[in-house]
This record gives C-alpha cells, structure tokens and sequence, in this order.
C-alpha cells in the first residue's frame, strides 16, 4: 500500500466516478482480498478502495478489461445489534467470553463501535480501561491495528494480551 492513500483528492481526482460507473474487474478475487484486509470504516473507506484499485492495476502487466455482463452492484448494510446473552465483570471472564463469542460480535464492539462512537478505541479498549481500570491493558488493545487481518486473527491478538496481563496478574 502506497503512503499518503489518504490523500485522495489529490490523487484521484476522477476516480470516484470512474468507480461507480465500472463493472467489476476480471481479476476480483486478488483485488476483493486486498480490500477487504484493508478498508477501514468512515469517510476514509472511497480513499482505500481507489488506493487498493490503483495499486493492483499499477502491479497488473495488463490492464484488465470488463467482463460483459458482470456489473457493480451498490449495497447497504444495516448494523441489528443482537444481545448475545454473555456479561462479564472480570477480565478472566472477558478472556472467556472473548474466545467463544461469535466473530460477529467481534466486530460490532471493534469496528462498528469506532463508527457509532467517534472514537478511535474499541468497546473493549473503552471497557477495560473505564470498568476495570486497566490503562495499560486498554492501551495495548488500541495499539493493535484492527484492519490487518481477519477477526479470526483480530480475536487471537486480544486474547494473546489479556493471556498476558492475566499471568502477570496471577504470578504477582
């Protein structure tokens, strides 16, 4: 990914339109990956979309041409909030509920929470460091970038700090 991709008005004067108007490319396997590990929520997300577009097609040795057919479709999403039924009061039970509460969840209180919120922490992050009053451990939640891999691997790295905080908690 380029450096400065949010700086798109600058970059791709032209591209939103083009976006919008161009079916889907041939390749939409590589490029749907590349998006989908890097879009972020909010205004930024037209920004990495073109990034994503204009950094695949400058990798491409041949431009890739329209399948006949084979339009964009433009969707919205709405966000159903769904109690899961688990409530925790310690972070040991956190860490519990954490490795067992479906992905879906995992993503409303990371990614959703930012927006809805206006923050740049999770509901986690906010939780721990709030209830709990752990700064330190609601620290090192913020640090991990909630956009570099899945919420499979998004959901490992935050067990992996509680684990840690837990055995220095329990060994002190």
């Amino acid at each position: 990914m380029k450096s400065g991709w949010w700086n798109c008005s600058k970059k791709f004067p032209s591209v939103q339109f083009t976006i919008i108007r161009t079916p889907i490319f041939c390749d939409t396997v590589t490029l749907n990956s590349c998006i989908q590990m890097t879009l972020p929520s909010g205004w930024r997300w037209k920004c990495v979309i073109m990034s994503v577009i204009d950094d695949h097609l400058s990798r491409t040795p041949i431009v890739p041409r329209v399948i006949f057919g084979k339009s964009f479709h433009f969707s919205q999403s709405r966000i159903l909030e769904v109690p899961t039924g688990l409530e925790v009061w310690t972070l040991q039970g956190f860490r519990n509920a954490l490795s067992d509460v479906d992905v879906s969840a995992i993503y409303y209180h990371i990614f959703e929470a930012r927006h809805r919120l206006g923050k740049r922490e999770s509901d986690f992050s906010a939780w721990i460091g709030e209830s709990l009053e752990m700064p330190e451990l609601a620290g090192r939640l913020r640090a991990i970038n909630p956009y570099l891999g899945s919420l499979e691997r998004h959901r490992s790295a935050l067990l992996t700090v509680c684990d840690e905080f837990l055995e220095k908690e329990n060994s002190a």
